[in-house]
């Protein structure tokens, strides 16, 4: 069966986010200020809960993950990261864990009598928000899929890259489905890559978290859905914890894919469609 691999130094995994910085992206997402902050915010926290999830002593996090980050917008796509790892798109978790820029946030906390008080707490940060021009989402799919088949050539006993693609609008370099398709017949031995569509608005209309059915979907919303992969069993499993955000059961033809999300969906489908909990927690 595919995606059986445990995740460990030896043979690490991928996640490479494939982030929309066109010029929507400078719009609101509900009261969460605008889209592209938002975006970049999420990742961040995704990127910390890996180099939590990853350190095991004090000798830092461990080499579990090669992450990346790739931004399009404007007519080109490129690295998304800020600073000193601009240069390239991919780059190792303990490399990445040393480079963040941190920023104090305000954080609002129970009281435990009904209030809440306010603290200021450490944020930390990778990603610099950007929204510009045009959505060139086939070029990006092309340029995503160069980065995974040479990363999966060279880790054959690894888990299966994962793609998280954050977007709010639709390709303008045309139909993005062939690209799609030819990202997710890269593999490893132990499966395909995993594509995770995920698409932020805060306008009026039904949020869709991970369906097993096409029905109900827009057109644009349809060419998402077909482009998604099917969701895994142990992110399935996940899904249906208790403690999870989700808490619900997924069908077995569950596609990793959310439509119209708005700030808190966002959150969640990173945590469940996220290949954290493959760890292994080796010595």
């Amino acid at each position: 069966m595919p995606y059986q691999k445990c995740i460990d130094r030896s043979n690490p995994s991928l996640l490479l986010f494939l982030v929309d910085q066109s010029g929507s992206m400078e719009n609101t997402i509900g009261g969460a200020g605008t889209r592209k902050q938002f975006v970049v915010d999420a990742i961040s926290r995704t990127i910390s809960t890996l180099v939590v999830n990853a350190t095991r002593d004090d000798g830092g996090p461990r080499h579990y993950f090669d992450v990346g980050i790739l931004g399009y917008g404007n007519d080109n796509c490129g690295p998304g990261w800020g600073g000193q790892y601009a240069t390239a798109t991919v780059h190792p978790l303990p490399a990445i864990a040393q480079a963040s820029h941190t920023e104090k946030r305000e954080k609002l906390s129970s009281d435990g009598l009904g209030g809440v008080f306010k603290t200021e707490v450490d944020f930390y940060t990778w990603v610099e928000p950007k929204a510009n021009g045009n959505t060139p989402m086939c070029a990006a799919l092309k340029q995503a899929t160069a980065i995974v088949a040479e990363w999966s050539q060279g880790h054959q006993a690894s888990f299966p890259a994962t793609v998280v693609h954050i977007t709010d609008g639709e390709s303008t370099d045309g139909d993005p489905s062939a690209s799609a398709s030819a990202l997710c017949e890269t593999s490893t031995q132990d499966g395909n890559t995993l594509l995770f569509n995920i698409h932020i608005d805060s306008r009026e209309g039904s949020e869709v978290l991970m369906p097993d059915s096409c029905e109900g979907l827009s057109s644009f919303a349809l060419t998402l859905y077909n482009m998604s992969s099917v969701v895994t069993d142990t992110m399935r499993s996940r899904a249906s914890d208790p403690a999870s955000n989700l808490c619900r059961q997924l069908g077995p033809d569950a596609r990793l894919f959310g439509y119209r999300c708005d700030a808190v969906g966002l959150s969640m489908l990173l945590d469940i469609g996220t290949p954290v909990a493959g760890i292994q927690a080796d010595e």
